[in-house]
């Protein structure tokens, strides 16, 4: 219940921060059944409907202006409604836009997608099929719950709910060491939230965005491999993880937002504080060092030479030795694409036989052929 109330602390904080931001014009106008306003980009933002449509197309165009969003809550409880067609032009779909529409039983996304809000098909009862694009980089909390995709177990692989490409959900009950599959782009905001049995994480080099509060309140989580495909990092992405001590960020990440790593919620004065001796490793002139400099957390610069697979600034046989056990598929982290020294896309005993001639001073070069 504690964490459920700071899930909610959190969310109010994202609502008011995004009550500051101002973007739309003050009056809505109508396109038949469509009532929508102007962005001041000189776009339009569908905000209602007042048809009775079943089958229904958004426009991909009001009046010669593209229309490139859904707004929160634009059609919820539209229960007339049996599908929907997304077109191209469209790239947000806000919170709640189509929340409650019981009959809906299908959606195609446009392949220009980018952000899906928070409950955008919440209690959407009907619906068993969803098109989601590639192009999609954020999806919001409890999207799809409480529809017939979310409640249909076979949906479900071992307590997690990928749709496409893309993490949704976690049941609190995955414990241990989760892996997450290959091909993955995203994972979704709150979607590991408050696993308090999951241990560690190896996020696949697929992903490219780390959802809002994604991990949050997985208080024995101690390890999490980030790979350099990630390039953002939502804010309390990793809020009130008490076990994890430390993390590495790669020099690919782009955004990190606020509070992501290294924060715990303290009870006796209501208050997130930082976990003491939390320590960050990075690389320099990145956003991972600015964020360890910006939040006062100890950090440590690391080496991105290949072959120096654990980062302790130098390439001799104890990576050797560390290569060796990860061809044997003993659990062992170390970052592969300095591991891959004939950047071959393999980690293999090629590699290995390079770094030994590397180490002995013989002429090789390991990396990029130059």
């Amino acid at each position: 219940m504690q964490k459920r109330i700071l899930s909610l602390i959190l969310a109010l904080a994202v609502m008011f921060s995004l009550a500051a931001v101002t973007g739309i014009t003050a009056n809505a106008e109508t396109y038949g059944d469509f009532e929508y306003e102007l962005l001041e980009d000189d776009t339009v933002m569908i905000t209602g409907y007042t048809g009775y449509a079943d089958a229904l197309e958004i426009p991909s165009e009001i009046d010669g202006k593209k229309v490139t969003t859904i707004g929160d809550g634009a059609f919820e409880n539209c229960e007339s409604l049996t599908s929907v067609t997304i077109g191209n032009n469209v790239t947000t779909i806000g919170d709640d836009a189509f929340a409650g529409c019981s009959l809906l039983t299908s959606v195609t996304i446009g392949n220009n997608v980018t952000t899906i809000g928070w409950s955008a098909f919440f209690n959407c009862e009907s619906l068993t099929s969803v098109t989601i694009p590639d192009s999609l980089t954020r999806i919001g909390d409890e999207v799809f719950d409480n529809t017939a995709l979310y409640n249909n177990e076979a949906n479900w692989e071992n307590g997690v709910l990928y749709i496409g490409n893309y993490l949704i959900d976690v049941i609190t009950e995955v414990s241990g060491e989760y892996i997450i599959k290959d091909g993955t782009k995203a994972i979704a905001d709150s979607a590991f939230f408050d696993c308090d049995s999951l241990t560690s994480v190896t996020i696949s080099n697929s992903v490219t965005t780390i959802g809002y509060k994604a991990f949050a309140g997985c208080d024995s989580l101690t390890s999490v491999t980030i790979p350099d495909s990630v390039t953002t990092i939502g804010d309390w992405a990793f809020a009130w993880c008490d076990s994890l001590t430390s993390v590495t960020i790669p020099d690919s990440v782009e955004s990190i937002g606020y509070q992501a790593f290294g924060y715990y919620y303290n009870e006796d004065n209501d208050e997130f504080q930082k976990l003491p001796d939390f320590h960050i490793y990075c690389y320099k002139d990145t956003v991972g060092e600015q964020y360890a400099i910006d939040n006062g957390f100890d950090y440590t610069l690391l080496s991105a030479e290949y072959g120096d697979v654990n980062y302790d600034g130098k390439v001799n046989m104890l990576d050797v030795l560390l290569i060796r056990k990860y061809i044997a598929k003993q659990p062992i982290d170390l970052d592969e694409n300095l591991a891959d020294v004939t950047c071959d896309s393999k980690v293999n005993m090629l590699d290995v036989l390079l770094i030994r001639k590397y180490i002995a001073k013989q002429p090789v070069t390991l990396g990029p052929k130059k």
